[in-house]
């Protein structure tokens, strides 16, 4: 009889401690990680945050213009030079272009052969380790147009260029090369749109 007691006892307060850890355990961790952070979101004051794969985070743009025996506004031209930092100064790793639009007007004899136009980027030269060739490395994309006008070409389109601060990305034209031919006067206007990456 006194087994069975000492036993039963034995059993009881193995019970009362291990329903008194399940008791305690949750509140003392919650007491830690409570004391440790503390987050508050409410719609009356929400937490800050920002998401840095966004392209909208830092939108880019330029307006550039191309002429063939023409003239251009002189604020705008043919090329630019990938910015090092953002007009809020962070600093850039990498412009990335992603669509090209414009209209090109001028001779019909010169835009009714204009196949396209070509938007490139490239490294500033290594003047350090030059290259064995003439040749530098770069990128190139190229939009058709089309001419639903006599005079006038204009273009659209999706580009993928990626270009690193310093880099000199370029615009230009090129025409048929079926019948040799001197190119009258024209004028191109190139808008360029994209995203700076800073992260």
């Amino acid at each position: 009889m006194k087994i069975l007691q000492r036993f039963l006892m034995g059993l009881g307060t193995v019970l009362l401690l291990a329903l008194s850890l399940q008791l305690v355990a949750p509140k003392a961790v919650h007491a830690v990680v409570s004391t440790l952070v503390t987050v508050a979101n409410t719609a009356t004051n929400p937490v800050a945050s920002r998401n840095v794969d966004n392209p909208a985070t830092y939108p880019f743009s330029a307006n550039l213009c191309i002429n063939v025996n023409s003239f251009c506004d002189p604020s705008l031209s043919q090329v630019f030079v990938v910015p090092a930092a953002t007009s809020t100064g962070v600093q850039v790793k990498r412009l990335v272009l992603q669509g090209v639009s414009g209209d090109c007007q001028g001779d019909p004899a010169t835009t009714a052969l204009l196949d396209g136009i070509q938007i490139s980027s490239f490294a500033p030269e290594d003047t350090i380790n030059p290259p064995s060739g003439p040749y530098r490395f770069y990128q190139i994309a190229s939009i058709i147009g089309t001419s639903p006008r006599i005079g006038d070409f204009p273009f659209s389109g999706q580009i993928f260029i990626y270009a690193a601060p310093g880099d000199t990305v370029h615009s230009d034209v090129w025409f048929g090369s079926t019948t040799p031919f001197r190119p009258g006067a024209m004028q191109c206007g190139v808008y360029l749109s994209g995203y700076l990456v800073t992260q």
